[in-house]
């Protein structure tokens, strides 16, 4: 079994609008949602590769064996090959495209909007929104520090609280949480970095496949 087998399901209902959320974040807590055209354009314009994103989603399920390794990054390069294909072209040529460049900072002054996902589309797949115990559901190790975004604040916070709230909510309420808990994006999520942050800061501490 492939420890991203747990993950919420494709089709799960992205958090709502005024949530940003961190690549980090995408990976861990959304790691079946790269067929989707919006983040693998996203990951490939912030430097973000296969390997390397197979690698965090496994280390975040405490599951980053080579083996494994290996067939998740397969079924990655095979969700971008898809995803691009669908849009007449590759992530080879996506890159090299001026739409492929990473974001600076002609993407502002609001950087933040650049990390929302709401207005992503799922297609056929589209489900509804997830309890938050879907979206936690087999995460060992949880984004930290710059990584942590709001949202990993509010999972962090339901999980406290355990199975009742964790069954209860779901991504709908994730507002109210943020706005009651006071929870603040990190300073990164306010820069068009944030993703090539990331990148370097799980290059540095994401340990390799054994």
């Amino acid at each position: 079994m492939n420890p991203t087998d747990s993950g919420v399901p494709k089709g799960a209902s992205l958090p709502p609008a005024g949530i940003p959320v961190g690549i980090l974040e995408l990976l861990c807590f959304y790691p079946n949602h790269f067929q989707v055209i919006e983040l693998a354009q996203r990951a490939s314009r912030e430097g973000w590769s296969p390997p390397m994103m197979a690698r965090v989603q496994l280390w975040s399920r405490d599951g980053n064996f080579s083996a494994i390794h290996g067939r998740r990054n397969d079924t990655l390069r095979q969700q971008f090959s898809a995803a691009f294909s669908a849009q007449g072209t590759t992530m080879t040529a996506y890159k090299a495209s001026a739409a492929g460049r990473p974001f600076d900072q002609t993407d502002g002054p609001t950087f933040t909007q650049l990390y929302e996902v709401s207005n992503v589309t799922l297609g056929s797949h589209a489900s509804g929104p997830p309890s938050l115990h879907q979206l936690t559901n087999g995460v060992v190790n949880f984004p930290a520090g710059q990584d942590a975004g709001v949202l990993t604040q509010a999972l962090q916070w339901a999980q406290a609280r355990g199975n009742a709230v964790l069954s209860t909510m779901t991504t709908d309420d994730l507002p109210t949480i943020i706005a009651a808990q006071g929870f603040t994006n990190p300073a990164d999520a306010s820069t068009p970095d944030w993703d090539k942050r990331a990148l370097a800061r799980a290059l540095l501490n994401v340990p390799p496949p054994q």
